[in-house]
């Protein structure tokens, strides 16, 4: 006699199927109906609707009955695609109960067949657990758009930390970076410092908004006659830098130099006035040196550039191994022409 109702057992146990003791289901829980275990349970065979996947061999009623109180795995015969968990009780002279629950796949079933509270037990954490688990899952989503956000915020603060913000070309640090990187892969590379001739008669005569707008379009042709694959820097004030990467032959820096020097014979225009805008070059590279430092190829690319001023601005000087050789830009212009 089964001590309990069958409302009882639905409440207690709504995933249960109740046999009598030749095998015959004679009652189910009412979540087992709602998901569709068959489409007639009550009166079918139990192998009908069930099979044992767990612990093999189990094919008939006295097999499974005597797997009594060892956990189960079973899977529906029909079209549903489930597994459960389960373990049968036997009633005295009364057939079995098999409790089951969905296991380890208990959040894609509650998912698929629609389950809510009322479809556990009440002292069931199933429905706990999957709203930890989604809350979880939640919050892990909400931590990585967090943490992609400030990983995105940190590399705009690092650019930003690295970037003249006047012109927009990388600044000193990212200057000395470039060059802690050069240095570390022993690439060769030639260096150019430029300084603007003449600059502060500009900012007196036009006013510091006329200054800043020919620092950005000096920043703009440097970065137009540069390669791609090389960089520019604005160092401070009036004073520029440009590496060229993997090319540290005379020729090369020459060339883009009095490219450069050339550039500068089209004035400045700023609210209706030319601005006459010329530049002192100078530059070394890295083949000079037995191992390339920054301090050196700064201190000798500086006695160029003021060796470019020396000789009257507008020009060019490179460092070489026989010392400084300068280029005026009429030199630069006719090499052009040539």
């Amino acid at each position: 006699m089964i001590p309990f109702s069958a409302d009882a057992l639905d409440r207690l146990m709504p995933l249960h199927v109740a046999l009598a003791p030749g095998g015959q289901i004679t009652h189910a829980g009412p979540t087992l109906t709602k998901i569709g275990v068959a489409e007639v349970l009550e009166g079918a065979d139990f192998f009908e609707v069930f099979s044992v996947d767990r612990p093999a061999g189990v094919t008939t009623v006295e097999g499974l009955f005597a797997k009594a109180g060892q956990t189960l795995k079973l899977r529906p015969t029909g079209q549903l695609d489930a597994t459960f968990k389960a373990i049968l009780m036997p009633l005295e002279g009364d057939g079995a109960v098999l409790n089951l629950s969905f296991g380890i796949t208990m959040i894609e079933a509650v998912g698929k067949f629609g389950l809510t509270q009322s479809d556990f037990a009440p002292t069931d954490m199933t429905v706990e657990m999957l709203f930890l688990s989604e809350a979880r899952a939640i919050a892990m989503r909400e931590w990585r758009t967090l943490s992609k956000r400030l990983n995105v915020e940190k590399l705009e603060a690092e650019e930003q930390a690295f970037t003249d913000p006047l012109t927009g070309i990388g600044n000193r640090r990212a200057f000395d970076r470039d060059f802690s990187e050069l240095e570390a892969g022993r690439r060769v590379f030639g260096l150019i410092f430029a300084d603007l001739d003449r600059f502060k008669p500009i900012n007196d005569t036009f006013g510091h908004e006329a200054g800043d707008h020919v620092l950005k379009e000096f920043a703009r042709l440097l970065t137009q006659i540069a390669r791609s694959g090389d960089t520019v820097f604005r160092l401070g004030g009036d004073e520029f830098a440009i590496v060229l990467h993997d090319r540290a032959d005379g020729l090369a820096v020459r060339s883009l130099g009095q490219r450069l020097l050339d550039q500068l014979d089209r004035p400045v225009r700023f609210s209706g006035h030319a601005l006459e805008v010329r530049a002192s070059l100078g530059a070394t590279t890295s083949l000079l040196y037995a191992v390339p430092d920054q301090d050196a190829m700064s201190r000798d690319a500086d006695a160029a550039l003021y060796s470019a001023k020396n000789a009257g601005r507008n020009a060019l000087s490179i460092m070489t191994e026989n010392g400084i050789r300068t280029y005026p830009a009429s030199a630069g212009a006719a090499q052009s022409a040539n």
